[in-house]
């Protein structure tokens, strides 16, 4: 029998939605291909129509748009007594198969079971670990799941690591476990990588499969293969004098910090103030509000962290979020200090809701940083980045009887392990040190005299 003789034997799906559709063709008596851009046709202007509709169920469109796709067009071969149904399989409009069942709804199973392993097929070759990749920075992006500074160093980490690699052309669903461990001890071993840089690779290798996974691109989750058995070179701690501004070098700033608000009344100077007793994200001291100080029923004054500035990369500008890095609230006490620079803020600014508003500008991240490079043209020393003094606050801490737990805390860490290998340096003078030393090592006895 040919494909187009006796329409009315024909049906697509056993739904009464596709059913109705295959009753609207009865009369047709179209040959071959002309059947087939007709079919496809109505099928598709029913489907549109009907996207939207309460209790649509998903799988049967999936199932509809496929059909269309590989041709699904039923045949009924043989007799009654041994009927024998049949349906060309067709890619790219030529004929590349045929699916056979004794029944025609074993003929729809089996022709719905064929187009999920053309697309898996397809998808072999299309979903690149570079595609990938891109798609779930893409989404991390419009989500604002991670801030900026997190999704430029995904992005410079894989063009650094990943990019240039054979790995990132291989379609993500052909990859097997042993792939993915020989491509990740190669990456450790060739590299030298310490165990930051390894951990943070392997960040975004577990974000991508698992992306790839909820999206259907394959069908194995490799996330838990992301490992090496490499050995990672040793994370040497870095200098203090990089990480920190030791004692003489804090004193030194805060002068000219003063120096130059009483010269231009800028409350950027004050900010950096400030922060060298709360040790806050830039982000997050640029987002401060006024109703963010609380008192305790104790009667002194603390602060409430719950929002920061980030920077939003697609339209170019900074932005306030309602939420911290950690997405929890954190709680600091004000010391004295910090209430009497936060006095002299409130004289020197507009009246706003933001603190650090002023001459109609909130400040952002740019103009905090930019006080930091001001120092060091001006000074003429090394530039240490606004982060330092989140250190030297964390360090001061520790090095004034405070434990790691109490350091961890105040900067509002989720893991202690961030506070010790990250936070915590010796933030005094040469000087400072020998003087400790005379103290401890006092003679025992007094010197004898000749």
């Amino acid at each position: 029998m040919e494909e187009g003789d006796d329409i009315r034997r024909y049906s697509i799906a056993s739904t009464k939605k596709t059913s109705s559709v295959c009753r609207n063709f009865t009369s047709r008596r179209n040959k071959g291909n002309d059947f087939l851009a007709a079919l496809a046709a109505d099928i598709a202007n029913k489907i549109n129509a009907d996207n939207n509709s309460p209790g649509e169920d998903s799988d049967m469109t999936k199932r509809e748009k496929l059909f269309i796709k590989y041709g699904y067009h039923p045949v009924l071969d043989g007799n009654e007594k041994y009927p024998r149904w049949r349906s060309r399989f067709r890619f790219e409009g030529k004929i590349v198969g045929d699916v056979k069942a004794i029944n025609k709804s074993d003929l729809e199973e089996k022709f719905y079971k064929k187009c999920l392993e053309k697309e898996a097929e397809i998808n072999k070759k299309k979903y690149k670990v570079q595609t990938v990749f891109d798609e779930w920075i893409n989404e991390k992006q419009e989500l604002k799941s991670v801030d900026y500074e997190t999704i430029r160093r995904y992005k410079n980490d894989f063009q650094k690591y990943i990019a240039a690699t054979q790995f990132s052309q291989i379609a993500i669903a052909s990859l097997s476990i042993h792939d993915v461990k020989t491509f990740c001890t190669k990456l450790v071993t060739s590299h030298s990588l310490s165990g930051k840089q390894w951990s943070n690779i392997r960040i975004i290798l577990r974000g991508i499969f698992e992306y790839a996974m909820e999206n259907e691109y394959t069908e194995k989750n490799l996330a838990d293969a992301v490992k090496t058995k490499a050995k990672c070179s040793v994370t040497h701690k870095k200098d203090p004098a990089s990480q920190v501004f030791n004692a003489d070098e804090e004193r030194q700033f805060k002068t000219w910090l003063e120096v130059q608000f009483e010269k231009t009344k800028d409350i950027r100077y004050l900010a950096v103030l400030l922060n060298f007793l709360l040790g806050l994200r830039r982000g997050e001291i640029c987002a401060l509000k006024w109703t963010d100080i609380k008192e305790s029923r104790d009667g002194f004054k603390y602060l409430v962290i719950s929002r920061q500035m980030k920077r939003d990369e697609k339209n170019k500008s900074y932005i306030i979020v309602d939420y911290t890095k950690t997405h929890r609230d954190a709680e600091k006490p004000l010391v004295n200090a910090a209430t009497e620079i936060l006095a002299r803020i409130r004289q020197a600014v507009d009246t706003n809701e933001y603190i650090f508003y002023q001459n109609g500008k909130l400040m952002d991240l740019r103009q905090y940083d930019y006080i930091f490079d001001k120092y060091a043209s001006s000074s003429g020393i090394q530039k240490k980045s606004s982060h330092k003094v989140r250190k030297t606050v964390g360090s001061k801490i520790l090095q004034h009887g405070g434990s790691v737990v109490d350091a961890q805390q105040y900067l509002s860490h989720e893991s202690i392990q961030t506070t010790q290998q990250y936070y915590l340096y010796d933030t005094r003078t040469l000087k400072d040190q020998k003087n400790l030393l005379e103290k401890i090592f006092v003679p025992d006895c007094p010197k004898q005299i000749s």
